[in-house]
């Protein structure tokens, strides 16, 4: 159990960088005196864990530490074959194919029993996914025309953080410099979407924390009830 829980607690650290010892110790449902121990431990083990005391400290894992790929086994890539299968079947992108293609040889004949064909999750065009998904990565600002539920068109010039399936639909995530937060749009809605030369006139952090930071606003205020309409909308 302590041997999983080391395992897992180094790759927390790599995913999500320096942390506190508390947030490490109510995601794990430990002790912070435990998350210590555990930290004494990797360190006897050799992994170059660094602490950052204060206000702001907490533990991390240096960036020039890599995880031996040995440790994945072709169980574990064969999982990973059945989710980018499923991920193929919704965007169309030859180059979610062509990483398909190459963690398919790493598992071998392996086999999870699952097959995920989300085909019927694809948005109209797939290369409306792509080129969004490419802003993403590209940092580039998108320019589209949108209708809201009242039948308004208004034309936004954002920076898209992510293209996200929630509620049975497809939504982009997005920062409106003008309003100066973030929002989700319906790619049913939009229309005229250009990627744009402009670059992001920020870094953004995941959108994973953008969506659960939204979470906890919405849970702390008497809006709560309506966190579907308004993030989602």
């Amino acid at each position: 159990m302590k041997t999983d829980r080391l395992y897992a607690l180094t790759l927390y650290l790599l995913n999500h960088g320096k942390t506190p010892a508390s947030e490490l110790a109510k995601y794990f449902e430990v002790s912070v005196r435990t998350i210590q121990r555990d930290i004494d431990a990797l360190c006897q083990a050799g992994i170059p864990v660094y602490a950052v005391t204060g206000i702001n400290g907490g533990y991390g894992i240096t960036d020039n530490f890599r995880m031996d790929n040995q440790l994945v086994s072709k169980e574990d890539f064969a999982y990973i074959v059945t989710a980018l299968y499923g991920l193929k079947t919704v965007t169309g992108n030859w180059m979610d194919s062509s990483i398909f293609e190459k963690i398919k040889v790493v598992s071998g004949n392996s086999n999870t029993g699952l097959v995920l064909d989300f085909s019927v999750l694809r948005e109209g065009d797939s290369l409306l996914l792509q080129s969004l998904q490419s802003a993403v990565l590209n940092q580039k600002v998108v320019k589209f025309s949108y209708t809201n539920k009242k039948g308004s068109v208004k034309v936004h010039f954002v920076e898209p953080v992510a293209v996200i399936y929630k509620w049975y639909a497809w939504y982009m995530l997005a920062y409106d410099k003008v309003k100066g937060d973030y929002s989700t749009y319906k790619l049913v809605r939009m229309d005229n979407v250009n990627v744009t030369g402009e670059n992001f006139s920020k870094k953004h952090i995941p959108a994973e924390e953008i969506l659960l930071r939204c979470e906890n606003n919405y849970k702390n205020s008497s809006t709560y009830t309506l966190r579907r309409t308004r993030l989602y909308k």
